[in-house]
């Protein structure tokens, strides 16, 4: 039997609906504490992840969580190409703060058949991000986060459809915890390979030291490297941050902005887009050439080879509709090659 924990915890059934509750990595989009490091799979195959709790402090956790309460993940958005540099950045929304890139999608999305083609590129990716312990070396926890199509919809399908009901409660440390049996298939979209989980199984695992836990896990809530307004604006106007930190954050009416679309729609350069900070009263009109960018974004230097192939899923959601992740599965499915073999 179990110890009783003092901690603050969700039902089974709250587990489920908070999951479904998203908004919808690496590299500097994290601040981590000393000795915590980014995992990910670097080859197909099986692994067995251990997902761990945390306990919440945001008071606009992205689930609908309250502070206070244990909980297993942290949903986030992230910007790809944004500036000459091609930055990929956390979308400020993600914790709850304005973003002057979602906001021009909101602008452009009023004409949206006419803005189509911007409004995906700059439409940001969904990302989760989980706290496990190291597949490796399971003496120590680190942070794993992957795209929802890649990771997280495999998950919540298990959670969502499956008939036992325990299998809420997986995160937990106590003895209803569960480990994670993940098969990563290799897929590849325009020539760029990358991972994906084609199968999750839940199977029993021992009670852990709760107070070892949590005194070595990331409080997921607080570890995101969110740009300003006023920052965010700069990279993507391609502007010096001195200069934008003088203006004033808009209140409500945000005036258009000038954004490129991506590398591959360079050609199509619009000339009618309005820049942001700029009157569109009597000014005469004027011609800018765009500067061309990078066709692959740089998220962090040690992992550019796995870029690529998150590159290559992160157009493929984009070239979709707005359910984009949806599409993801049936990707996924075929992936698996009719491969039902048992776990070795």
């Amino acid at each position: 039997m179990s110890k009783r924990s003092k901690r603050m915890r969700l039902s089974k059934d709250e587990i489920k609906r908070k999951s479904l509750s998203q908004t919808g990595g690496s590299g500097n989009w994290f601040r981590l504490p000393d000795g915590v490091e980014l995992w990910e799979p670097k080859e197909k195959g099986k692994y067995l992840i251990d997902i761990l709790p945390y306990e919440t402090t945001s008071k606009c956790h992205p689930n609908e969580i309250d502070a206070g309460v244990v909980w297993y993940q942290y949903p986030f958005k992230v910007h790809h190409g944004m500036g000459a540099s091609n930055k990929s950045v956390i979308c400020p929304t993600s914790v709850g703060q304005k973003c002057p890139v979602c906001e021009e999608i909101a602008r452009l999305s009023k004409e949206y058949d006419k803005n189509e083609d911007t409004i995906k590129s700059l439409r940001p990716q969904r990302y989760v991000a989980f706290n496990i312990l190291n597949p490796d070396d399971k003496d120590q926890v680190v942070i794993f986060a992957m795209s929802v199509g890649k990771f997280y919809n495999a998950l919540e399908k298990e959670l969502q459809e499956s008939d036992d009901e325990d299998i809420a409660n997986f995160f937990d440390v106590t003895d209803s915890g569960k480990t994670l049996k993940v098969r990563f298939s290799e897929e590849s979209y325009a020539g760029k390979k990358f991972l994906t989980a084609s199968k999750i199984e839940f199977v029993d695992r021992d009670e852990m030291d709760e107070d070892e836990i949590f005194s070595k896990v990331v409080c997921l809530d607080e570890m995101f490297n969110v740009p300003d307004y006023a920052a965010l604006k700069a990279i993507f106007l391609e502007e010096d941050v001195e200069d934008s930190e003088e203006e004033e954050e808009p209140e409500e009416e945000v005036k258009p902005m000038e954004r490129k679309k991506a590398k591959s729609r360079d050609d199509e350069e619009e000339e009618d887009d309005v820049p942001f900070d700029k009157p569109t009263k009597k000014e005469p009109e004027k011609k800018e050439k765009s500067k061309s960018s990078k066709a692959k974004t740089v998220v962090d230097d040690d992992n550019d080879d796995d870029d690529d192939a998150k590159n290559a899923s992160d157009d493929d959601d984009d070239a979709k509709t707005v359910d984009d992740d949806d599409d993801d599965d049936d990707a996924k499915n075929a992936s698996d090659d009719d491969d039902d073999d048992d776990w070795n």
